[in-house]
């Protein structure tokens, strides 16, 4: 195959490895607890601060206070119950 890369071209070789006949497939074999939700459901509370929401700060430190902000309201609302 080749791959170009801006104006000079470069030959690269790829090695095809395909699996034999009757092994099984190792994608799909990890049994862990999923953890998707939880980080669906933080940004879901991130997402009810709408400073976060909608970046009204210009200046990153700014911004990156308000998410620290936002955090620590969500941990300290989270730990209260």
């Amino acid at each position: 195959l080749q791959r170009y890369r801006s104006i000079n071209t470069k030959e690269e070789t790829f090695d095809l490895i395909l699996r034999k006949k009757g092994e099984k497939p190792l994608i799909g074999k990890y049994k862990g607890k999923s953890r998707r939700w939880v980080v669906e459901r933080t940004n879901s509370w991130h997402n009810r601060f709408r400073a976060i929401l909608i970046r009204w700060e210009r200046k990153p430190e700014n911004y990156l206070a308000s998410l620290y902000l936002a955090s620590s309201i969500i941990a300290f609302n989270f730990f209260d119950r």
